[in-house]
């Protein structure tokens, strides 16, 4: 049963959150998704956070190319604020939920693993 997986998992007390990166179109927001389903089946609880949902919300849906131009200093304040936007909604998720254990994000993000302590 579910019970049996989740007494041999090795989880600590922390709470973690994963970035999915890569190429687009390569199956980051399927992997991300399949993950929490899993980690939610054997008992950890974990949410998918798309950085690009948020995005769309605070910036718009039309962007242009520039806009992921590293040299465009607008686009990058930009992608930092909605990157520091989608942290906060991470962290409250956590201090909102004692049981959530892991959080898993993708799009356009660059951190690779942050364990966040209560």
């Amino acid at each position: 049963g579910q019970e049996r997986y989740t007494r041999s998992l090795p989880m600590s007390h922390s709470k973690q959150c994963y970035a999915m990166v890569g190429l687009p179109a390569r199956g980051k927001s399927y992997i991300a998704h399949r993950l929490a389903r899993y980690l939610n089946w054997i008992g950890v609880k974990s949410k998918v956070f798309n950085v690009g949902k948020y995005r769309r919300e605070l910036v718009g849906v039309n962007m242009s190319c520039d806009y992921y131009d590293p040299n465009n200093s607008d686009g990058a304040d930009s992608r930092k604020m909605v990157a520091g936007h989608v942290l906060t909604k991470i962290v409250e998720w956590f201090r909102d939920d004692p049981e959530a254990k892991i959080a898993i994000t993708y799009k356009q993000i660059v951190f690779v693993q942050i364990t966040l302590n209560q």
